[in-house]
């Protein structure tokens, strides 16, 4: 009788809430009627049990009358649920809301509700809480962004409820427990238990707290930053020997950080903790305990230069997180960009400045180039797209928010410069630290700083998608030498979409008069207009529209500019420049906007220093490797310019053959014919000249799976280029034996 006594509230509530009717669940987002002001959870976990049970109480601030109280939670079975002195019924609703109804309705300003609760630790998932066995050994894992820390505990998850959390931890005597701060007490809880209290937590939203529990290992790292503060790199047990590169950048890496952003490192200790399996991510940035996968450790002797500048500038990203969305952190999901737009161009600006041998700004240019390709499509999202439904909250986690937001900082450094955007940035942080921001917030600290307003330029790129197209004209009639620009948005071949599109446009270029180089920018906000070039006597003998590769815009040469720059500036433009300038190319020629015969000129060209953006080839595998890579970039360019005289004039089926190809392969591959292209003369209006037919005895025809034959009567025409030919190099232009076979 005792014990249906005791448990009698607990099946009179849940009876309550069976026959309770279903109450309309808010739409997307929590309401602004109750705030949370700090959370005390205690959780009991054991490795290797499916199953866990905790207790959460939350100090909550009620601002407008609530007669329910609405927070998340997701597969959570409550047990007893009390607001402020009485009890209160729990209801369950869509997309993991959970109302919590009062005995009658809460008066305004601070209250309590403790809720008791069980969940499940699931063995197949690698978010919300989880738990994985390595070696026979069982640990348990935390990654909550963006939306899972409900699957541990009941909570107002959304990232601008931003508040103190203090963490307890009963679990195994035998095991270590770590969170996102130190451990203030470990004592013995009885049957083979104990209990971890951890310090009371700066302000964080709950997709930043962390726990880890299980036997690992630890390493222990030099004290960072200004503050000397401790860290640790937390490995399963065994590992701790593959963790000793980890260890001794980890300080380098702060320190950088804390230069450049002005404020020492924010939290008490900095670990890194190693998950043995992640799936759909590699590194969460929880505060003052990071979260890598297996990639962090290292055996000696094993590594390699590739592996250390992706590991490092994993590190570098994860832990400048700690300053740029853990101290200062998004409102919503649609301000996410500020997070990780931030992330990725801090990390290969101090890349840069830490390694220069390994080429960053190449890096950079190169996934400029990628986000610039998937911004093309007429169906790309915005920078900052609305959230309108649960699952577009997943949807702003890709290449557009990292690569897109991260190349918008970059031009608008160029811009208003290096100095006035660090002075920018600094301002933000401070105005903002502990507490949420937004765009609007940003934009206004940089404006600040420089002096103008940046905001019509920023937002012109981060609410429209597309990328734009400019053309550069360069007017050097009568008088003072000018600089016609006009813009349109940048469409793939066979888009049915509009190029009507205008842009607020900082437009940073370099040229030479022959002996001096001198760079200006400009602010492009209608469709065309021309800009006198300051201190230019005489036409330019060179002009390259995007300075240093920061431009987000795809130049199109218009004249005899192109060829100015090939003949007169190539050699004068650094490794970034080189790289995105081919890579530009490659992008115009693919949409039928580039003359076929200047871009076969440009991939003739070999620059012996380039590497490819990508990967690092010449620090893998020697600088002969990276040569041949080298010569297949310039080839990309090569075999697009090909394809475009191959299809020129062909009408409709010029678009059905780009998408044709699409889905087959480049150039009109199949597993069964292979790869060639043969024309008996250039097609009519390709801007290509009538030149020699060379027969290639040698030539091949690659397949796909690896097979070659002999192409069947095959014969090239080769382009105007110059006076002199040779087999070898126009045969390999249009000739797919390999990627990048230039000779």
């Amino acid at each position: 009788m005792g014990l249906m006594l005791r448990f009698a509230p607990v099946f009179l509530l849940l009876a309550f809430c069976a026959n309770a009717q279903p109450l309309d669940a808010p739409k997307l987002r929590l309401p602004d009627n109750v705030r949370p002001v700090s959370y005390s959870v205690d959780l009991r976990l054991t490795p290797g049990q499916d199953d866990f049970s905790g207790r959460v109480a939350i100090e909550i601030e009620v601002l407008h009358e609530a007669p329910v109280i609405w927070l998340h939670g997701k597969e959570l079975k409550f047990t007893s649920v009390r607001a402020g002195s009485s009890e209160a019924r729990a209801e369950a609703a869509a997309d993991d809301f959970v109302a919590i109804t009062p005995a009658s309705p809460l008066p305004l300003g601070r209250t309590t509700l403790v809720i008791d609760y069980t969940g499940k630790i699931s063995r197949t998932l690698t978010d919300g809480i989880f738990q994985q066995q390595e070696n026979g050994d069982w640990y348990i894992f935390t990654k909550f962004e963006p939306v899972t820390a409900r699957r541990a505990f009941p909570c107002f998850d959304e990232p601008g409820f931003k508040t103190p959390w203090q963490l307890t931890l009963q679990v195994p005597a035998n095991v270590k427990a770590f969170s996102n701060t130190p451990a203030l007490s470990e004592t013995g809880a009885g049957e083979g238990t104990k209990t971890v209290r951890f310090a009371r937590t700066k302000p964080l939203p709950s997709y930043l707290v962390v726990l880890a529990v299980g036997p690992f290992d630890t390493v222990d790292v030099a004290p960072m930053g200004r503050k000397r503060v401790p860290g640790r790199i937390i490995v399963p047990r065994g590992r701790a020997a593959e963790a000793t590169y980890a260890a001794e950048v980890t300080p380098k890496a702060v320190q950088l950080l804390e230069d450049y952003f002005g404020i020492p490192y924010p939290y008490e200790k900095l670990d890194q903790l190693v998950v043995p399996l992640t799936t759909a991510w590699g590194a969460m940035e929880n505060a003052g305990m990071v979260a890598y996968g297996q990639f962090l450790l290292v055996k000696k002797g094993e590594d390699t230069t590739s592996r250390e500048r992706s590991r490092l500038s994993t590190m570098v990203h994860e832990i400048a997180h700690q300053w740029v969305g853990n101290l200062v952190t998004t409102k919503w999901w649609d301000d996410i960009w500020l997070n990780e737009g931030f992330a990725v161009w801090i990390t290969s600006k101090l890349m840069d400045q830490w390694h220069p041998e390994w080429n960053v700004k190449s890096s950079a240019a190169g996934s400029t180039n990628a986000a610039m390709s998937a911004d093309a499509l007429v169906s790309a999202r915005k920078v900052r797209q609305p959230i309108a439904e649960p699952g577009d909250i997943g949807n702003a986690f890709d290449g557009i928010t990292y690569m897109k937001g991260a190349a918008i900082l970059r031009m608008t450094e160029a811009w208003v410069g290096e100095g006035t955007f660090k002075k920018g940035v600094r301002k933000y942080l401070v105005r903002h630290a502990w507490a949420n921001a937004t765009t609007p917030e940003l934009l206004s600290a940089l404006s600040e700083a420089s002096g103008r307003d940046i905001r019509p330029a920023f937002s012109s790129f981060l609410d429209q998608s597309g990328v734009p197209l400019l053309k550069v004209d360069v007017r050097c009639g009568e008088g003072k030498p000018a600089l016609r620009l006009s813009q349109e948005r940048f469409l793939p071949v066979g888009s049915e979409g509009s190029t009507a599109a205008t842009w607020t446009l900082p437009v940073c270029f370099r040229w030479s008069d022959g002996r001096t180089e001198r760079r200006e920018c400009v602010l492009l906000s209608e469709a065309s207009r021309d800009f006198a070039i300051a201190n230019a006597k005489a036409c330019p003998a060179w002009l390259l529209a995007s300075d240093n590769a920061s431009g987000y815009y795809r130049s199109l040469y218009t004249g005899d500019a192109f060829d100015r720059l090939l003949d007169s500036g190539l050699d004068h433009l650094a490794l970034h420049e080189k790289t995105a300038l081919l890579q530009n190319v490659q992008a115009l020629v693919a949409a039928g906007k580039f003359d076929a015969r200047q871009a076969l000129s440009l991939a003739m060209r070999r620059h012996r220093h380039h590497v490819h953006p990508h990967r690092q080839y010449s620090l893998r595998c020697g600088p002969r490797h990276a040569q041949r890579r080298v010569r297949a970039l310039h080839s990309r360019v090569a075999r697009a310019a090909c394809t475009q005289t191959r299809l020129a004039n062909r009408g409709r089926r010029f678009r059905r053959h780009q998408g044709d190809s699409a889905r087959r392969g480049a150039f009109g591959c199949n597993r069964r014919r292979g790869c060639r292209i043969r024309r008996r003369s250039p097609p009519v209006g390709s801007g290509l000249a009538e030149g020699p037919v060379f027969r290639g005895p040698r030539q091949r025809r690659y397949h796909p799976g690896g097979r070659r034959a002999p192409l069947r009567s095959g014969f090239l025409r080769t382009t105007g280029l110059g006076a002199t030919h040779d087999e070898g190099p126009v045969r390999a232009l249009c000739d797919h034996r390999r990627p990048g076979r230039i000779p």
